[in-house]
Parts: C-alpha cells; structure tokens; sequence
C-alpha cells in the first residue's frame, strides 16, 4: 500500500505540470489572417504565431528499444515578400526502420497554407507528399526538406510534425 500511495504522489507533479494546446489544428483567427503588420516590430517580415511541442518516450512494437518522440506545432504569418524565406524547412529525425517493425511509422508531417481572398474568403492548401523531399544521411539519420505551396504575403503556415 505504500509504494502506491508513492506511485500516486510521484505522478501528481506530472499532470500539475502539463498544459492544453494553446492552439487547435485547421482552426485560424480571422484577426491572424488580417493582420498586415506586427506592431510590436512593424519590420519583420513574419511573426511566429505559435510554436508548441510536447517530447516523451515510446518503444517499438518489441519493447526492445525506447525512442524519444518529439512533437510539435508551429504556426506563422507571412507578413511581406522577405518572410517567404520561411515557407521552407529543414527537419532532421532519426530514421526508425533502421529498427523498428513494418507497421512502424517513423514520421507524420503535416501542413497547412491559409490565404484571404480577394472576397475576404479563406482559402486553404494542403501540404502534399510531392513538396517534401526526403534525403539520407549517415547513422540512421534523414532529412525533410519542405517548401509550402502557395505562400505569399499574407498567408499563415499552419505545421505539425
């Protein structure tokens, strides 16, 4: 009874620790969409609206080997033609087959482009496998090389991988 009621009281400062998105995939202010400048620096060419992850610990289907899984949600807004440089990523991850199972994915990308019509309607791009070029690296290392399709001054990126 006593090494559960110590399991109990370990676990507690985890769940007082943890925190709700603070945003909500495919779910875009009109506000953000709107916005021309950023008033707190009215020269930068983009604002990062929101960049949240969370980072935590799996095995493969085995149980043999732990993995450190890293995810995240970045949200930003193209304010001018010098912040289209941001419409293009680069992202390193560990490449799991090298051990894991068939059924094992190793990595989910997903992307979203936001745009306002001249009509005041949203428009959205989705991210298509043919925009990411994967490339191998040594030791079980890959990188994906994203560019956003139909960015342009005005547009939010809405990315999660």
């Amino acid at each position: 009874m006593k090494i559960l009621s110590f399991l109990i009281l370990l676990s507690l400062p985890i769940s007082i620790l943890s925190q709700k998105a603070p945003l909500k995939w495919k779910e875009i202010p009109m506000e953000d969409l709107q916005m021309t400048t950023y008033e707190l620096e009215p020269s930068a060419p983009a604002i990062v609206l929101c960049d949240y992850g969370q980072i935590y610990f799996n095995t493969n289907a085995n149980g043999r080997t732990l993995f450190v899984i890293n995810e995240r949600h970045l949200r930003i807004k193209i304010l001018n033609t010098e912040g289209l440089k941001y419409a293009k990523f680069s992202l390193s991850f560990i490449n799991m087959s090298c051990e894991q199972l068939p059924s094992e994915n190793p990595v989910i990308i997903k992307g979203m482009v936001y745009n306002l019509s001249d009509k005041g309607e949203l428009i959205a791009s989705k991210l298509k496998n043919k925009e990411i070029e994967y490339r191998d690296t040594a030791n079980c290392m890959r990188i994906a090389e994203i560019k956003f399709p139909d960015v342009k001054p005005g547009s939010i990126i809405d990315f999660y991988y």
